[in-house]
């Protein structure tokens, strides 16, 4: 009781710093994206969270919010759909031990919804939950980035950018899909929020150098000029701008057009 006392006059349990390292198997070798990103996106890749926590003097709770184990697949997974109610002021602690799972088996939206209910910072690893959602086109996919936008709580840039590496990294995933998904975050209200995750998230959905603009790439420019103008939103994004200076006539040349015209760079 001393103790949480005091941890509440001090403001409450300090949040741990989290991140999250992103790994594959080149043949029999275990590399780091960070390092040595491969060539062509890998069959399998692995998701290493990394908590670092300032002591509590309570060993249970040190180990509980102490480093992770470097091979956790299925640990505890019987009990992981309690986790939220055990540190609901603590959701990014939770979201760091979801990571494992998430490319195997899958984590169920059920317990990314309780997170979104939860409480505390939502980071680099609640941002990656949530990516996974939005990357599957899950059917609450949407109610979840509007849930958490109507609480101030999504961290929008940071899922973004989570999602644009899950597409890079597992290309399986449907652009068309996602691009739905936030269309309807955007019409049930957080179009905010849905244009700060654009910005981050749009430079990947737009054609690779050399590719021919294909539908994906038309509505996913489209939808950014509709946020953007419902946002009121302004500002360059440099590869938009570059499709829009180069001029054409079909349909993804002059999404780009009004796009930039929108944002006050056309």
């Amino acid at each position: 009781a001393a103790t949480a006392a005091r941890w509440l006059a001090d403001g409450g349990l300090r949040d741990p710093e989290t991140h999250v390292r992103w790994s594959y198997l080149d043949g029999a070798t275990e590399r780091l994206f960070d390092e040595h990103e491969p060539a062509e996106p890998p069959y399998q890749i692995r998701l290493q969270p990394e908590l670092r926590a300032e002591p509590t003097g309570l060993e249970a709770l040190d180990e509980l919010l102490g480093p992770r184990a470097r091979w956790s697949w299925f640990q505890s997974r019987g009990v992981l759909h309690w986790w939220p109610s055990l540190l609901p002021s603590h959701r990014e602690v939770v979201a760091a031990d979801y990571l494992p799972d998430l490319t195997h088996p899958g984590v169920p939206v059920r317990w990314v919804r309780d997170l979104a209910d939860a409480d505390g910072p939502a980071r680099e690893a609640m941002a990656l939950v949530l990516a996974f959602q939005v990357a599957r086109a899950d059917p609450e996919a949407a109610a979840l980035l509007v849930r958490m936008a109507a609480r101030g709580d999504l961290p929008a840039e940071d899922v973004g950018a989570q999602v644009a590496l899950l597409l890079r990294r597992r290309p399986h995933y449907q652009e068309r899909q996602i691009v739905g998904v936030l269309a309807d975050a955007a019409r049930q209200g957080a179009y905010e929020a849905v244009w700060r995750l654009l910005t981050r998230l749009l430079p990947t959905l737009l054609p690779a150098p050399g590719e021919r603009s294909r539908v994906a790439h038309v509505e996913a420019v489209t939808l950014a000029a509709d946020v953007a103008a419902w946002a009121g939103a302004r500002g360059p994004i440099p590869e938009v701008s570059a499709y829009a200076a180069a001029g054409g006539r079909s349909r993804f040349s002059r999404a780009c057009v009004r796009l930039c015209d929108q944002l006050g760079h056309g």
